[in-house]
């Protein structure tokens, strides 16, 4: 039995794609996190929709400085995601009566992914798992 058999599906899901994979869910969510935030501050939303998408490029210049090895289409969906999770929570808050529920719902599962991610990360030691 090879290694990539006896690896358990709760790390072989974090497995980088060239496009997509689970981490573009944490992207989407981070977006939807930031957008959440700042409407409860009441940042107003073109202000908000700039700082979010600095963000979620820097994050990826951030990735290219530590070495995370990724294929370039991936950056560039990890960033077109996160602009999509901003702007469909932002449509979610204004259609939902109960703003502080959702922010928190997403941001829980958003925790769970990113530690679920990190752990895996740091068993393997590397990103390509």
């Amino acid at each position: 039995m090879t290694k990539e058999q006896l690896e358990k599906w709760y790390m072989r899901i974090w497995r980088e794609g060239k496009y997509v994979d689970l981490w573009s869910l944490n992207h989407t969510l981070i977006g939807a996190v930031l957008a959440g935030f700042f409407e409860i501050v009441g940042v107003p939303v073109i202000i908000s929709l700039i700082i979010s998408t600095l963000v979620i490029v820097g994050w990826e210049f951030w990735e290219v400085f530590k070495k995370i090895s990724e294929a370039f289409w991936n950056k560039i969906i990890d960033v077109v995601t996160g602009i999509l999770g901003f702007l469909g929570m932002h449509y979610l808050l204004g259609v939902s009566s109960h703003e502080l529920i959702l922010f928190l719902i997403v941001l829980a599962v958003y925790l769970v992914l990113e530690v679920w991610g990190y752990w895996v990360y740091k068993k393997k030691g590397v990103y390509f798992i």
